[in-house]
């Protein structure tokens, strides 16, 4: 979207020059008033994609997070602790 406000505002501007100087002004309180709009929409464009790099808002990008590992039960000095099957989750 920020790419197609860019390009309406461009197209918008040299309406614009048009308009001020060999149009005779014809239209040109409408072309400024749309040159507006189209330039405020690339403003929330750029601001969309810096605060989604940066992190800010609902746009960031949520990273997981590692749970947390249980620690093996400590068995006494001496005693083998029985063999368990191995699982997908153990990391078969």
């Amino acid at each position: 979207w920020t790419r197609r406000f860019v390009i309406a505002s461009a197209v918008l501007a040299v309406a614009m020059v048009w308009s001020a100087y060999p149009g005779d002004r014809v239209l040109i309180g409408l072309v400024e008033r749309l040159l507006i709009l189209a330039e405020v929409g690339v403003l929330t464009g750029f601001a969309l994609v810096v605060s989604g790099l940066l992190g800010i808002g609902e746009h960031a990008v949520v990273t997981p997070r590692r749970r947390a590992t249980t620690a093996e039960p400590r068995t006494p000095a001496g005693v083998r602790p029985a063999e368990s099957p191995v699982t997908p989750v153990r990391g078969a």
